[in-house]
């Protein structure tokens, strides 16, 4: 076990209140500018929005939260995974609902509550998303965005391309990850987007996926992380070398390190990081599951680590000298740069996106064609019945002409009288 530097917080009373008001916490995530920090309150289906002030000197690392904002959403359905697009633009996976895209306000009421309408949605009429837990977003190219979302209780992974431009237009949907997993409950993209983490819940264990084009449901991990307990939320270092994965069912965060930048085969954790005093986590520990972090993550400079859970909603860690005890650990066997990846990750995007989407076309082709031979089949019966119809139509007219040459042929009246003796004679008897 590795120890750290627990950094304590400050903040006025009104954001001491508003965090503890929170219940139960999952995901947390910073802005990409290291100014806000977001928390997922699932059972009381809000965000918190925290604005934050970090101080490093050579001294001390300093943090305070200066203001907050209450987040809802009727999108929001026991929000679990969140995950910041941009300054200003969240992402968030609701275990009982659908994914949704928020725009937050940069002005804050004064109440510091506010309900926002959800951009986009990814729901369960994508036919991809049902029970989503965890989401991750990678940039591609321009306004496109890549979108991960773990599907719990489907057991998969499924990827979105999304339009940012377009009021985050749909482009494509499919479901990218099932092999091996067993209630996915984390996922992340590495910065570049050239490695893929998921954590594997009941199986104990982090998958590993190498993310080219030619990754698709019929891939099974290219390596596994061992060594956890039950893995929840999971972040990459900067240079793609570390990866730092919650632990619900341990007080723990363990760090895993990459072999010169590449997460073939199985690990075990070069280090792990208590962050969760003994006691705390005896309270929150409900379960084997439960009482250890389940949100986590890094600031953009790999410093600062903060974690999340139910008993210990943010706390932080100054991480800095234990990624450096592990590179110099490692310092035989440097680290293949990540950047090199950045300039082929468009390129393969759009080739596994042009993939799925000529797969979509030629599904779509064979249902038409099925479609029209059903068409066919049909207008086929329809005109039969018709010929049916108008030859019982050309019968029946037939018929009424003979009977009406018959009643009016000069036989037809000379029996006449015998035709009303007749029916006389029945009437008597």
């Amino acid at each position: 076990m590795k120890t750290a530097t627990k950094i304590a917080y400050t903040a006025v009373d009104e954001v001491h209140s508003a965090i503890g008001r929170l219940g139960r916490t999952e995901d947390i995530h910073f802005s990409p500018d290291n100014r806000c920090l977001a928390v997922a309150g699932m059972l009381k289906n809000k965000i918190l929005i925290l604005d934050i002030d970090i101080s490093v000197s050579a001294n001390k690392t300093e943090i305070s939260f200066t203001d907050y904002l209450e987040v809802t959403s009727p999108s929001f359905a026991n929000p679990h995974g969140i995950f910041w697009i941009d300054d200003e633009t969240i992402i968030t996976a609701n275990r009982e609902g659908e994914v949704s895209i928020l725009n937050i306000p940069t002005v804050k009421p004064a109440s510091r509550k506010v309900e926002v309408q959800p951009a986009q949605v990814i729901d369960a009429t994508s036919g991809k998303v049902r029970s989503p837990g965890s989401v991750s977003v990678t940039r591609i190219h321009d306004s496109l965005l890549e979108v991960l979302v773990c599907n719990n209780y489907q057991n998969n992974v499924s990827r979105h391309l999304i339009d940012e431009s377009d009021n985050y237009r749909i482009l494509s949907n499919e479901t990218l990850l099932v092999d091996g997993l067993d209630i996915p409950d984390g996922v992340s993209y590495s910065r570049t987007g050239r490695w893929v983490a998921v954590s594997n819940h009941n199986d104990n264990s982090v998958f590993m996926y190498e993310n080219d084009a030619h990754l698709n449901n019929d891939h099974k991990a290219c390596g596994a992380l061992r060594g956890i307990n039950y893995p929840h939320g999971l972040r990459f270092s900067q240079d793609e070398q570390f990866l730092l994965v919650a632990d619900a069912g341990a007080p723990f965060v363990h760090l895993f390190a990459g072999d010169q930048g590449t997460w073939y085969h199985e690990r075990k954790p070069v280090a792990s990081i208590q962050v969760i005093d003994d006691a705390t986590f005896e309270a929150g520990k409900y379960n084997p599951q439960e009482g250890g972090p389940k949100g986590m993550d890094l600031s953009r400079d790999d410093r600062i680590l903060v974690a999340s859970c139910e008993k210990e909603p943010i706390v932080f860690y100054d991480i800095s000298e234990s990624l450096a005890e592990a590179t110099r650990q490692m310092k035989d066997n440097p680290t293949d740069s990540a950047g090199q990846y950045s300039d082929e990750k468009t390129h393969m995007a759009f080739v596994r996106h042009i993939e799925s989407a000529q797969l979509t076309l030629s599904k779509t082709q064979r249902l038409l064609e099925t479609s029209q031979a059903g068409h066919e089949n049909l207008v086929s019966e329809i005109r039969d019945l018709q010929s049916r119809l108008d030859r019982g139509n050309q019968n029946l007219r037939e018929f009424e002409i003979r009977n009406k040459a018959l009643v009016n042929s000069r036989s037809w009246r000379v029996t006449a009288p015998l035709r009303w003796i007749g029916i006389a004679l029945r009437r008597l008897k």
